[in-house]
């Protein structure tokens, strides 16, 4: 590892948890007034030469130790976003049939959230002292959260434009609101300045 300060070493470590830095930043025990300062300045920590090395060798020793890639998450993500209920089960007038699990692929079988069957058995004894028995059935399949997996994937790799507030900008107007903003800081430093010069003789 990179030569660190015993505060950037935890850092480091603590960036690893959950790679939240500003929270890393705080609870490496660096002294800060406020949460956004602590991201002002875990930012900046961030780019270190030194830090940025460490934190890259320390998540290439992690993938080795536990063979988690972000192959095998971005995998596990596409089997649960790209799940389809017709590799499921089939439905037409005459009721719904599931697929036996033998069936399934690993993948597939990966975006299965819950499946359970429920059996209620009603008994009635007619006048004639008949026994009849009714079995109801009922069968609860559901999938993993589609739209959840698929964010996260489209947020990985960055398919989304830029947010502003609430508003979705794309990459060419964000870069059009920068300029405006310095544009009007810029024209608001030289009214400053024309303010600030005495009235000549």
């Amino acid at each position: 590892m990179p030569d660190l300060t015993p505060k950037q070493r935890l850092f480091v470590s603590e960036f690893l948890v959950d790679l939240n830095a500003t929270q890393a930043y705080i609870r490496a025990g660096y002294l800060v007034k406020s949460d956004s300062v602590a991201k002002v300045m875990a930012a900046r920590l961030l780019t270190n030469d030194n830090v940025d090395k460490a934190i890259q060798q320390a998540i290439k020793d992690r993938e080795a130790r536990t063979n988690i890639t972000q192959d095998k998450v971005l995998t596990e993500l596409g089997n649960l976003g790209f799940s389809n209920m017709v590799d499921y089960a089939e439905w037409d007038g005459d009721g719904v049939r599931l697929r036996p699990s033998s069936e399934l692929t690993r993948g597939q079988t990966a975006a299965v959230l819950e499946v359970s069957e429920h059996r209620t058995v009603t008994t009635k004894i007619s006048k004639d002292g008949d026994v009849f028995e009714t079995v109801n059935t009922q069968v609860k399949f559901k999938l993993a959260d589609k739209e959840g997996a698929l964010d996260k994937i489209a947020r990985h790799l960055k398919m989304y434009p830029k947010e502003t507030g609430d508003i979705l900008i794309d990459e060419s107007t964000h870069i059009t609101l920068i300029q405006a903003a310095i544009s009007a800081r810029d024209t608001a430093r030289a009214g400053e300045a024309d303010a600030a010069l005495p009235d000549r003789l």
